[in-house]
């Protein structure tokens, strides 16, 4: 027979298997709930997010390239680099792949993903990317060199010193492996988990469960997630930086007589409406000002070579003009130089060229005239105006072309407008009277229109080139 002290002993331990037998099922409930959770998802506190470079994040921020290399050489004119991204790659450093290695740099960022996620414009394991600059939090570690590290401000990142006997590449792998995340090679397009020591399937469970992690089935899992999952050169982005190198070859080179301008700066208009509805979408993911201002400035060169087109397609007009010899090359004569100074020149010549046809209709037209002429002297002087004002001798040349085509715009213009067109007008108004020379009084009209458009397009052109170097300088 048992003892009193025995039967009580025997109840708790009764009781204390049913309390075990109640919290094991509750918590094999929990954990069937968690794995059904992320069942087809991608686990993001598997993933570490690399970012190898020669750049420190000083202040705790790593800059875009178009931050850091904010200029580069184009037909050795120097122009904004437009690369608005940082780079990363997956639970592994990049390696060396089509001529690109990365084995040597300096410094290893590693960024727990769950902190980055939120960022990511794409994910893919060899190229993974946020638009504009990354401040570092409290978890994220910088590795490198002791003599690279000293005097650098790491901001909320930990310092993470390498031994002078190992590289950084290698102490980016064994790190990798110490916090506990599988270790991938990483190659141009997929990665690798087969030095790892863990099972492939086990890998496969712990960061994706129930997906794969191969090729297009991660990304599936990625597009699950409402991001991107493509490399950057087939991106909208990488569009826009071989946009921008194409118009500033043909600006400082091309060649001005085989091109349809018109057709590059349908392909710029288009991408400008692309960075509007990324912006309007918030399409990167959680909102914050970086993304938008660097998707701005992107914007904002793209909105300069827009106007630099315009440019290059007067030249190229004005270029055929004088090889055909419908103008003379480029001077300033007597009557450009007295429109400068003057409204209504144009209309005062027409009025006396004209003064028999004394009738209503030419009365209205002389009057539109009029209008149109004040408007094109107006934007002219405006022109001028902001012209001399730069004082700034870096940017002569930017403001010489400029200059120069504003005069050739004055002498061919005005010159037509005041002095052959006035003769032809005289004459189809002796031969044909007054409504038979409405088809080239018309012609007045539609040139003193051009003349505004294009006093318009060279001052938004003008203001685009100092705001770009303003943010260069």
């Amino acid at each position: 027979m048992l003892t009193k002290e025995e039967l009580l002993e025997a109840k708790r331990a009764v009781e204390q298997q049913i309390l075990f037998e109640e919290r094991k099922q509750k918590a094999l409930l929990k954990a069937q709930s968690h794995q059904k959770e992320l069942k087809g998802k991608i686990n993001v506190n598997s993933l570490v997010a690399v970012h190898m470079t020669d750049y420190f994040p000083e202040g705790g921020k790593i800059k875009t390239s178009g931050q850091v290399n904010t200029q580069t050489k184009v037909n050795t004119r120097k122009i904004y680099f437009p690369r608005e991204t940082v780079h990363f790659t997956l639970n592994g450093p990049v390696g060396s792949h089509f001529g690109a290695d990365w084995q040597d740099k300096r410094y290893a960022i590693l960024i727990p993903f769950e902190l980055l996620v939120s960022r990511c414009f794409n994910i893919l394991p060899s190229d993974t990317f946020v638009i504009g600059e990354v401040r570092l939090q409290k978890g994220i570690e910088i590795l490198g060199h002791k003599k690279n590290l000293n005097n650098h401000d790491p901001g909320k990142a930990t310092l993470i010193e390498v031994s002078e006997g190992e590289s950084t590449f290698d102490a980016t792998k064994r790190r990798i492996k110490e916090k506990g995340y599988p270790l991938a090679k990483i190659g141009k397009w997929d990665w690798d988990f087969s030095s790892e020591e863990m099972s492939y399937d086990l890998i496969k469970e712990r960061i994706a469960t129930g997906g794969d992690l191969a090729g297009n089935n991660f990304s599936k899992l990625v597009k699950a997630m409402g991001k991107e999952s493509n490399d950057h050169i087939n991106t909208f982005l990488k569009k826009i930086e071989e946009e921008v190198f194409s118009a500033y070859r043909k600006i400082y080179g091309g060649d001005l007589e085989l091109e349809d301008f018109r057709v590059s700066q349908r392909r710029v208009t288009k991408l400008i409406e692309k960075i509007d509805e990324k912006i309007k979408k918030h399409a990167w993911g959680t909102r914050t000002p970086v993304e938008e201002e660097a998707l701005l400035r992107l914007k904002r060169i793209l909105e300069l070579i827009l106007r630099e087109y315009d440019l290059l397609s007067m030249k190229q007009t004005r270029k055929q003009m004088e090889k055909r010899g419908v103008v003379e090359a480029l001077k300033q004569d007597e009557v450009a130089e007295k429109w400068g100074l003057k409204e209504y020149i144009i209309t005062k010549k027409l009025k006396t060229a004209i003064a028999h046809e004394n009738n209503d209709a030419v009365k209205e037209w002389l009057q539109n005239m009029g209008r149109i002429e004040r408007r094109a002297h107006r934007r002219y002087l405006k022109l001028r105006e902001a012209l001399n004002q730069i004082k700034d001798p870096r940017l002569k040349k930017d403001i010489a072309d400029i200059k120069e085509h504003i005069n050739w715009i004055e002498n061919n213009f005005v010159r037509y407008l005041s002095g052959s067109g006035v003769e032809e007008l005289q004459r189809r108004i002796e031969n044909k009277g007054w409504k038979g020379a409405k088809r080239i009084a018309s012609t007045f009209e539609e040139q003193l229109a051009s003349l505004i458009s294009s006093f318009e397009k060279l001052h938004d052109l003008l203001q685009l080139r100092i705001k770009v170097h303003n943010r260069d300088t």
